[in-house]
């Protein structure tokens, strides 16, 4: 129904936003979900899957089949052919287009929509625009909670008139919608660069996994992670959807123990140059007056400790860490809910006071279901192996339970250690202290050397105490106990599921549903921990 008028100057603003897409975001890949329905959707994709374009279509098909329509302007069998991906979905209602456009408002981060702007209630590109806008569900989703906002996105939309109407657009423009709610208050530039930011961080993650991924030392570190995740001898029986959510999590785990490395050394490297800009100071201020030297390395000292914070702050080094630990966690529990038969999405069960905080981790849990093929060939109850639900116990529930009380130990010891030390230093400068007033009192002169050693066994216990602070020895240890415990209960209720064969297949899964769930819930309390504590040079910085 789109006129032959104007059709050109569609094509060229449809394929300019690609292009621009692309060239902004070189490292991600663009996919096009369509349900290829006659008209806007089939031209849209044959302008969007030319010859060079490397824009992947991945078509949408409810109830097994894909509108058939005759299109004079366009093939449909060009298309499929040109599809590196099938969605198959089912509806319950059998409104295949609706549920579909629902699917497609759910999945999509972007919305490409020619529409002439008519806002009514019979029409089907209306009510997807208003999906996306405003939030849809998909019909067999599971519900959201009912304080849940539903997640929502953009609209690129490309004017266009209809033949059926008498009236025409004759102008063909593009312009961005932005939520209704989301946005409320800003302006389109603000709301636009906000957008922006979240497709920014997901390119970030895929740039730094292609340039580190290009060192063997790091891909070797990936096998590493995956065969601790799960086997390889074992996963190389499962589907390749499973294989492929394997080596997500594997490359999301790596990438944040890459950047977790760095987070720490360059607080310890910050903690040992306020250290060291100590020791000058008080050494030109107390001992060396004459040595100018020594202020000069006191100024570099604190100069570079700012320099350094700048330069992890613009890196986003902590940000990255954080945000790719808790992807790999969140890949964790899909993997393990898959393989348990769940076809549930662990981006849709993150706290709901992190919606905000991690929406591109959402995001892409989604995409990658999306190209790993778990549409394509959905996972039912009926095709898991009995081994599978065994394997969930073993490489899941218990390697959790002995990794939580492995960790608590570890982060008690590390607090104890901590405060003894912090203790010891502050001893030791409260006998240098001592041992000055002394020395003051006999001699009527101060101990220079003395106010040295008392000032830095000082600051010796202050950055002590900060480490400590900061890394949250306790806090961590108290909330890895209450994991342990978890999986621990979990793991004794399994073993009574498993040795009792009357036992129904969905006790198991609800148990594990339930599981998955404290995990993110887990990982959320310890993201928004982390997230206050960067390494800086002083408090605010950063």
């Amino acid at each position: 129904d789109i006129p032959i008028v104007g059709r050109g100057e569609m094509e060229t603003c449809v394929k300019g936003e690609l292009i621009r897409y692309q060239q902004k975001f070189p490292h991600t890949p663009l996919i096009l979900l369509s349900q290829l329905s006659p008209g806007a959707d089939r031209l849209l994709a044959a302008w969007a899957t030319g010859p060079e374009s490397t824009v992947r279509l991945t078509i949408v098909e409810v109830e097994g089949r894909c509108v058939a329509t005759e299109d004079p302007d366009v093939l449909l069998e060009d298309l499929r052919k040109c599809a590196k991906a099938l969605v198959r979905l089912h509806s319950p209602d059998g409104a295949s287009l609706r549920h579909g456009g629902a699917f497609i408002a759910r999945q999509s981060q972007v919305l490409l929509a020619l529409w002439d702007g008519r806002d009514t209630p019979e029409s089907h590109t209306a009510q997807v625009i208003r999906w996306q806008r405003e939030g849809a569900l998909v019909d067999n989703a599971e519900p959201w909670g009912l304080l849940d906002k539903v997640e929502c996105g953009p609209v690129c939309h490309v004017t266009t008139g209809r033949v059926s109407l008498s009236e025409s657009i004759l102008k063909v423009s593009l312009k961005w919608l932005y939520p209704t709610d989301k946005h409320k208050g800003q302006t389109p530039e603000q709301a636009a660069g906000e957008w922006e930011k979240f497709l920014g961080q997901i390119d970030a993650f895929n740039a730094d996994l292609d340039r580190l991924s290009a060192k063997p030392s790091f891909q070797a570190k990936i096998d590493k992670n995956a065969e601790y995740l799960f086997p390889a001898e074992k996963a190389a029986s499962l589907s390749k959807p499973l294989q492929a959510t394997r080596l997500q999590h594997a490359a999301a785990d790596t990438l944040a123990q890459h950047f977790q490395t760095k987070v720490k050394s360059t607080h310890w490297l910050l903690l040992g140059l306020i250290f060291f800009a100590g020791l000058c100071f008080a050494t030109y201020a107390h001992l060396l007056m004459e040595s100018l030297w020594l202020l000069a390395l006191y100024f570099l000292a604190v100069l570079g400790g700012l320099g350094i914070t700048r330069r992890v702050a613009q890196r986003q080094y902590h940000r990255k860490w954080l945000d790719y630990r808790a992807l790999a966690e969140a890949m964790r529990v899909e993997f393990f809910w898959k393989l348990a038969g769940l076809p549930l999405t662990a981006g849709d069960h993150y706290l709901r006071n992190l919606r905000s905080e991690v929406d591109w981790i959402r995001a892409a849990i989604r995409a990658w279901e999306i190209s790993s093929g778990y549409y394509s060939s959905p996972i039912s109850i009926s095709e898991i192996s009995q081994d599978h639900l065994p394997w969930c116990w073993d490489h899941w529930v218990k390697d959790q339970e002995d990794y939580f009380l492995k960790k608590a130990k570890k982060n008690h010891e590390s607090h104890k250690m901590a405060e003894d030390l912090t203790k010891w230093a502050f001893g030791l400068g409260l006998c240098f202290s001592v041992a000055l007033l002394a020395y003051q009192l006999v001699t009527h002169h101060p101990s220079h050397p003395l106010i040295v050693a008392m000032v830095l066994s000082s600051l010796v216990a202050a950055l002590l105490h900060h480490a400590e602070t900061t890394a949250g020895y306790s806090m961590l240890a108290r909330s890895y106990e209450w994991m342990h415990g978890l999986y621990s209960l979990a793991r004794t209720q399994l073993d009574a599921l498993m040795a009792d064969p009357n036992t129904d297949s969905s006790q198991t899964q609800s148990l594990l549903k339930e599981l998955g769930r404290e995990a993110l819930a887990e990982n959320g309390h310890w993201l928004l921990y982390h997230r206050e504590r960067p390494p800086r040079l002083m408090h605010g910085e950063g």
